[in-house]
């Protein structure tokens, strides 16, 4: 079965099955409520696991930052590097490691980020430091 994940800018996560929605946030996804429901990405790794990046609202409390749902529990993920309300954008390649953008950089991991691996402008060739979107071509190349 197809599931069709959609962020929104206010209410959470919803998710389509094909024939009925449920909606994900911070009510019904067990997390600090501080996290948001400002999602300004979904993305999903061939585990089933289903990775939403949360938006940072001074005005409303919320910190943002990257959470995984793996069919039964949404929990927040931790970069070891960098604060994770510093995530702007992320990508998942074809082996699940998931790049991460972040305000000072960019972060790899596979499953555990606390096993990240930080690019930034002094151990790298990026370019700058506040990194927005994430993809990697044909070929490989981040």
């Amino acid at each position: 079965m197809i599931k069709l994940w959609i962020g929104t800018n206010v209410n959470g996560i919803g998710m389509f099955d094909g024939k009925n929605w449920k909606v994900y946030n911070m009510r019904n996804m067990n997390l600090n409520v501080n996290v948001g429901n400002i999602i300004k990405e979904t993305a999903y790794d061939r585990r089933g696991n289903v990775y939403a990046s949360h938006g940072q609202s001074l005005k409303n409390g919320y910190t943002g930052g990257i959470t995984r749902f793996n069919g039964d529990i949404w929990e927040v993920l931790k970069l070891n590097v960098v604060p994770s309300e510093w995530v702007e954008s992320f990508y998942i390649d074809k082996n699940d490691n998931i790049w991460v953008g972040t305000k000072e950089g960019m972060t790899k991991f596979y499953d555990n980020p606390s096993n990240a691996v930080f690019y930034n402008t002094y151990n790298s060739q990026i370019p700058g430091k506040d990194i927005r979107g994430v993809v990697i071509d044909n070929n490989e190349n981040v």
